[in-house]
């Protein structure tokens, strides 16, 4: 199939700017997916650790009032605690015994500990006598020692420290956790006081998160037991290697971001996090499809841009190299043509100043000198083919003669011979005078062949200049080119550099709005903070109200007077701590905004670089479609001078056929003399004869 050179043109420009486009594109749509899915993961894990600040919060807090039973000083009077239930008899009620004064005490203590606390299900004691104190209203069961029991026994392998039992459901299925520490007297373990905490508050705060529009969480015990799962809640409370699914147990190993796992048919991004204060891991996963939709949608937008640019670009070049290229072309091959019809008549008219005008104006010279060399070939054959003419009549007309002087031989052979003498005489003249005009012939077409070989060499010399601007042209058109690659190398940089500020802004962008966020989780924490100093505040009120009501109930209230003045005292100290954690978060609010107020000053520089960055990238790119354009037209004009070569191939093969025509006319100019010149023997002849006719 023929392909015209505009559309050679075309797919020699496009074809390499459809590559690099092809790529620009692949690499903007994985720096696009990499980025986006890291900073909605690096979200999905700020929320985790939100998830995990509450659920630390909440547990420390237990701890804390699990010490305070612990160090309470009537708790470790176990000598005067006297409530048990290691009988065999059913207990009635968990009230402490009539006679046990000190239970009762720590009994109003721990109820006052519950009451305040709606997480809180049991606060209770144990003695290593045996005896139990409970805050909860309904009793043991008999034969009760808490001695036996697991919380006591933890509590006194580590005395110093705060223990945390594992998870567990209870009869109801609600989900527990018991704080326990031991309580020591004079060095030595004398019982051990624990709370039993509803996780209800921290399952209830998972189940309801919500990661993105669908993602959800699940929060797994150190020891692999799944403590919420929204997603399938039948596995709530086993462990990994019973919940009849894989994906839970590579969740729960897994150490990186950006695991890809599937679960009931839909793909799902994890990211984990793990307390660093319970060892218990919270991961998040996020619908794949959720993370794509933005990525398929920007990428779709970039698509559409690069396609229409593409358009924009094509139908540019296809006119330019229309009105720049083919038709002057076009013009040259319509020119050449007539001249091959040996119509010599036509020129192109044209105001160009470049190669292509030089080309045009190069024709209509050749042109004039065809012309003016097949006028002189025209004239001088037609001077040969008169002579010969005459020559033909000269020849009739002796022959006439020849006739009528054997006609009157009877008249008489003097009268004849005079007669004939006369002819012959005139014939020879006449014959001298052709072979004189032949010479004049032989002569002009000697100097017609000459000035046809000094075209043809005029030609090949014109012909190599030709070629010469060819291969010009062509290392014009490799310099170029050298300059464009070069450009589009600067262009790529430039790009690449425009990319990375736009993706350091995107983060940058993030990074404030996660300032914001933390900000207001800061703000959160400082009105929790109020809440706590509120409770302080009327904690330490109702010790005032406590320790007012013992004085009235004199001895009697005696120890009810020292415990309302511990509470006084721990109200205190909670009131002290949480001024030092308020001047502690304020501290943080007036950081977090310090920073906020410079990422918005970073935010504003790096969309200045932008702009600097996008017009560097103009510029070079008007200097790379500059470099093509330029690369186009030596290339133009290389095409067109090995297309002028091969007509001047053409035109010089065209002057060997009129060499060869001319060559042929004198040598049939030739011809005719000798025949002249055979024809004068011949009339020689004649007049000797005559001579002898008048001489007999």
């Amino acid at each position: 199939m023929r392909m015209s050179i505009k559309l050679k043109i075309m797919l020699g420009l496009l074809i390499p700017l459809i590559l690099v486009v092809s790529i620009t594109f692949a690499l903007s749509a994985r720096d696009i997916t990499t980025q986006s899915t890291h900073m909605l993961l690096k979200g999905v894990s700020f929320q985790l650790k939100g998830i995990e600040q509450a659920l630390s919060t909440f547990l420390n807090e237990a701890k804390l009032n699990t010490r305070m039973m612990a160090l309470d000083h009537r708790a470790s009077d176990t000598e005067h605690i006297l409530t048990n239930y290691l009988s065999s008899v059913p207990a009635k009620t968990a009230e402490a015994w009539p006679e046990d004064i000190q239970g009762k005490a720590l009994r109003a203590f721990y109820k006052t500990i519950l009451q305040s606390h709606e997480s809180y299900e049991d606060a209770y004691m144990g003695t290593h006598t045996g005896a139990t104190i409970l805050g909860y209203n309904n009793p043991l069961p008999p034969g009760y020692d808490p001695r036996k029991r697991d919380w006591y026994k933890d509590a006194s392998l580590h005395p110093d420290e705060v223990g945390l039992s594992p998870a567990y459901q209870d009869i109801l299925g609600e989900a527990m956790i018991s704080s326990f520490k031991a309580i020591s007297k004079n060095g030595q373990i004398v019982g051990v006081a624990a709370i039993d905490i509803s996780l209800n508050k921290i399952t209830s705060l998972v189940q309801t998160v919500r990661l993105g529009q669908k993602g959800f969480a699940i929060l797994f015990q150190d020891d692999g037991t799944i403590l919420a799962n929204p997603h399938d809640k039948e596995t709530n409370f086993q462990n990994i290697t019973d919940a009849g699914n894989e994906i839970y147990a590579r969740l729960f190993k897994a150490d990186k971001d950006g695991l890809l796992v599937t679960l009931d048919k839909q793909e799902y991004q994890a990211t984990s996090y793990t307390s660093p204060s319970l060892g218990w891991k919270i991961v998040g996963l996020i619908p794949q499809q959720e993370i794509m939709a933005p990525i398929y949608a920007t990428l779709t937008r970039l698509a559409l841009i690069f396609v229409s640019s593409l358009l924009a670009i094509s139908v540019f070049i296809w006119f330019f190299i229309d009105k720049a290229t083919v038709t002057p072309l076009n013009q040259v091959v319509t020119f050449l043509g007539t001249i091959r019809r040996g119509e010599y008549d036509d020129t192109i008219d044209h105001t160009r100043k470049d190669e292509i005008g030089e080309i045009f104006t190069a024709l209509n010279e050749t042109a004039a000198t065809l012309k003016k060399s097949m006028q002189e070939i025209n004239t001088k054959t037609e001077e040969a083919e008169k002579k010969t003419l005459e020559a033909q009549e000269a020849t009739a007309i002796a022959e006439t003669a020849a006739q009528q002087a054997e006609k009157a031989r009877s008249e008489g052979m003097r009268q004849a011979g005079s007669q004939l003498e006369d002819t012959t005489l005139e014939l020879k003249q006449d014959s001298a005078n052709i072979t004189k005009e032949t010479d004049k012939i032989h002569d002009g077409t000697q100097i017609q062949k000459e000035r046809i070989q000094s075209t043809v060499t005029a030609m090949e010399e014109m012909n190599s200049t030709v070629m010469e601007v060819a291969k010009n042209a062509a290392s014009a058109s490799e310099n170029a080119q050298e300059a464009k690659d070069m450009a589009d190398h600067g262009a790529v940089a430039v790009n690449k550099s425009v990319n990375a500020i736009n993706a350091i802004q995107k983060e940058a962008a993030g990074l404030r709005e996660n300032m914001g966020e933390l900000e207001a989780k800061a703000q959160e924490i400082g009105n929790i903070m109020g809440v706590i100093t509120d409770i302080a505040d009327q904690t330490n009120l109702l010790a005032l109200n406590a320790a007012i009501e013992a004085a009235r109930a004199g001895e009697a209230g005696r120890g009810f007077a020292v415990v309302a003045d511990e509470v006084r005292k721990l109200a205190e100290k909670t009131m002290s701590a949480t001024k030092e954690v308020g001047d502690s978060i304020s501290a943080i609010q007036s950081v977090t905004q310090q920073n906020a107020n410079a990422m918005s000053k970073t935010v504003t520089d790096l969309e200045e670089a932008t702009k600097l960055a996008n017009s560097s990238g103009e510029a070079l790119q008007k200097i790379v479609q500059g470099a093509e354009m330029t690369a186009d037209q030596i290339q133009s004009i290389a095409t067109a001078a090995e297309e002028q070569s091969a007509t001047s191939e053409e035109i010089a093969n065209s002057l060997e056929d009129i060499n060869r025509i001319a060559t042929e006319t004198q040598a049939n100019v030739l011809e005719t003399r000798e025949r002249i010149l055979s024809l004068n023997t011949q009339v020689d002849s004649l007049t000797e004869l005559v001579l002898e006719l008048k001489a007999s």
